[in-house]
C-alpha cells in the first residue's frame, strides 16, 4: 500500500513537472568554428536570444603579418587573449587605434551580437546576450590582407537562465516545479510514508 502511494505520487510529480519544462529552443546549442584571422567581417557561429546565457572558449594561435618594432622584430604570433610571441619571447600585446576594437590588443578574439558594439572575449567569456542576433566572432586588427592562421572557437548557447516560481528547481539546466516543492524520491518516499 505505502510502495503504490509513493509510485503514484512520484508519477504524479514527474508529469506536473514535466508539464511546467520549458521547451528546448531549436537554434540553443553548441558551434565550434573556426575563425581565420584574414577574415575582416568576421565568422557567424550561433544565432541566440535576449537573455540566454552564452559561454565562448578559444585556442589556436595566428598572426597579423610584419612587426617592426623590437623585441618582435619579425612576424610574431598572436594568442586568442591578444598575447603576442617571437620564438619564446613575449612581445606584449599590441595596441592599434584604427583596429575593429580599438583600444584593444591586435589579435585579441572578439564578437558581437547582431549589429551590435564589438567586445572583447579572449580564451574564455560567459556573457549574457542583451540582443537577439547572430553571434558574430573576429580576430581584432585594421589590416586584415597579411594576416595568416585562425582560432578555433566553440559557442554554447545555454539558453536562458532558469525563470521558475518558488518550490521551483533547476535540474540540469531544466526548471521543473512539482507540486510539493523540490523532493527527491527519498523525500518524497518519506512524506508518503508519514
Amino acid at each position: 500500500m505505502i510502495l503504490g502511494r509513493v509510485i503514484g505520487i512520484g508519477a504524479v510529480v514527474l508529469t506536473l513537472g514535466l508539464m511546467v519544462t520549458p521547451a528546448a529552443r531549436a537554434d540553443a546549442g553548441t558551434a565550434t568554428v573556426s575563425v581565420p584571422a584574414s577574415a575582416a567581417a568576421g565568422v557567424s557561429a550561433l544565432t541566440v536570444s535576449a537573455a540566454d546565457r552564452i559561454t565562448i572558449s578559444a585556442s589556436g594561435s595566428a598572426g597579423y603579418g610584419f612587426e617592426g618594432a623590437a623585441p618582435c622584430v619579425g612576424a610574431p604570433t598572436t594568442h586568442p587573449d591578444g598575447s603576442r610571441f617571437l620564438g619564446s619571447t613575449n612581445c606584449g600585446p599590441k595596441d592599434d587605434p584604427n583596429a575593429t576594437l580599438s583600444g584593444q590588443a591586435i589579435g585579441l578574439l572578439i564578437a558581437r551580437i547582431g549589429t551590435g558594439a564589438w567586445f572583447a572575449v579572449g580564451t574564455f567569456r560567459n556573457i549574457k546576450a542583451t540582443v537577439d542576433g547572430t553571434l558574430t566572432l573576429a580576430y581584432n586588427d585594421s589590416s586584415y590582407s597579411d594576416n595568416s592562421g585562425s582560432y578555433s572557437v566553440t559557442v554554447t548557447d545555454n539558453g536562458p537562465p532558469c525563470v521558475a516560481p518558488d518550490g521551483c528547481c533547476q535540474l540540469n539546466g531544466v526548471c521543473t516545479c512539482p507540486p510539493t516543492g523540490c523532493v527527491d524520491s527519498h523525500v518524497l518516499g518519506r512524506q508518503a510514508d508519514q
